[in-house]
């Protein structure tokens, strides 16, 4: 699934998070909720497993945009440095950014 913002444009890696080892309670909102304490996230993709819309794949992608104060390039590595590790529904998840290799 996936949350997109009126006016976002396409994917830009530049600006995505790798978001990793999540539970399956997660959702795109609860990463969007999440994420949006760092910087002002425009899109959550959270593939789902193939053949099974209610289960996703254990990872995610968050895109921020450009804010008042700033650029997305910051929030990614802002929050790529306070998410990593975080503990979310009982899991460690891992961030990092999605242009990292």
């Amino acid at each position: 699934g996936e949350i997109v913002l009126p006016g976002t444009t396409d994917r830009d890696p530049d600006k995505c998070l790798f978001v990793a080892n999540l539970s399956p309670e997660v959702t795109e909102l609860l990463l969007f909720e999440l994420f949006t304490q760092v910087g002002p996230v425009v899109r959550v993709s959270l593939p789902r497993a193939e053949g099974d819309a209610d289960r996703h794949k254990g990872f995610a992608f968050v895109q921020f945009g450009d804010g008042e104060v700033n650029g997305a390039e910051h929030s990614v590595g802002y929050a790529a440095r306070v998410m990593n590790d975080l503990r979310l529904c009982g899991r460690l998840i891992s961030v990092r950014r999605s242009n990292s290799g």
